[in-house]
């Protein structure tokens, strides 16, 4: 439809800036599949703040490798640990408010299998838990266009004072 753009968010796995374009990403743990929204990349951000703005650095378990997802890419399976599907739950919830439509809604809410895709020849160890600061919003490129991903925002997840 005229005015939408195709979005997804991730959790940091291999830090990324604002403003890149990957034609292939680096290493992400996928938070939210893709989907469509009339939304800017900015006004987007700004309203989905308010689901990251009180959560805290989250640290992803990887359990296994597998061929995931419709496509059967290679990927390391993530620990769905209750923090990260809560997180998920709660911009699931919050986008769906927003009218998005997903581009594969098997893998959204109860279908959401937290999963790092191998990119580019490298993959996510299974032997070690990674520490993850930040989410990004990733604007998808129309395909008639290319395939580019743009790095639109990255929002820091904040630790808990205490």
């Amino acid at each position: 439809m005229v005015g939408e753009h195709c979005y997804f968010f991730t959790l940091e796995v291999t830090p990324m800036k604002v403003g890149d374009r990957y034609s292939a990403m680096p290493l992400h743990c996928t938070l939210m599949p893709k989907f469509f929204s009339n939304l800017s990349a900015d006004a987007l951000s700004d309203q989905v703040n308010v689901v990251f703005h009180r959560t805290t650095p989250l640290r992803l378990r990887p359990t296994e490798r597998a061929a995931f997802g419709p496509q059967r890419v290679m990927a390391t399976l993530i620990k769905p640990t209750p923090a990260v599907l809560k997180l998920h739950a709660a911009l699931y919830l919050f986008l769906n408010q927003l009218g998005v439509r997903y581009t594969e809604s098997d893998w959204v809410g109860p279908g959401y299998r937290p999963h790092v895709s191998d990119q580019s020849n490298s993959a996510l160890p299974l032997n070690r838990t990674l520490p993850t600061r930040a989410v990004y919003l990733i604007e998808v490129e129309h395909p008639l266009n290319g395939k580019r991903r743009f790095i639109r925002s990255k929002i820091s997840l904040t630790p808990r004072s205490k």
